[in-house]
Order: structure tokens, then C-alpha cells, then sequence
């Protein structure tokens, strides 16, 4: 099992990425499980994509155009 956090800076609106690498690979892809830690008042929307045994991508949907930094934690486990 492994554990983290990330940020993202989001400067626009529309869908915005990052990759998350783990710290060790998995012999198959595993689960991955991810909660905001912000609470904004703006419509968001996060998604887990492309989960591979070195990392996933984490996305996240903002409506409104302004400048955010958003929080969220992440776990992953073998199956």
C-alpha cells in the first residue's frame, strides 16, 4: 500500500492534470483512491485516469476561470 498528497494550480477553466508516480511499482495496476482535502466554494469536479503500475493521472474540472490551488489525498493498493 502506498499513500500521498498532491496539489494542483489551476489558472483556467476546463480540465487540468498532473501524473502522480509512485514511490514503487506494482507488479499489477492497482487500486487508486482519491478525496479532496479543500473545500471550495466553486463547482469541481475530480477524476482517476490512466492508472498504470508506476502512477495515474489526476484530473480535476473547474467551471470558473479564476486562479486555485486544489488539495486532494491518495491511496493506492495492490489487488
Amino acid at each position: 500500500m502506498q499513500m500521498g498528497d498532491a496539489l494542483q494550480n489551476i489558472g483556467s477553466s476546463g480540465w487540468s492534470h498532473t501524473r502522480i508516480t509512485f514511490s514503487q511499482k506494482y507488479n499489477t495496476k492497482p487500486y487508486v483512491f482519491i478525496t479532496a482535502t479543500d473545500q471550495s466554494n466553486t463547482n469541481t469536479e475530480m477524476r482517476v485516469n490512466n492508472i498504470t503500475t508506476d502512477g495515474f493521472d489526476w484530473y480535476i474540472y473547474r467551471e470558473t476561470g479564476e486562479n486555485f490551488t486544489f488539495y486532494m489525498n491518495w491511496i493506492a493498493f495492490g489487488k
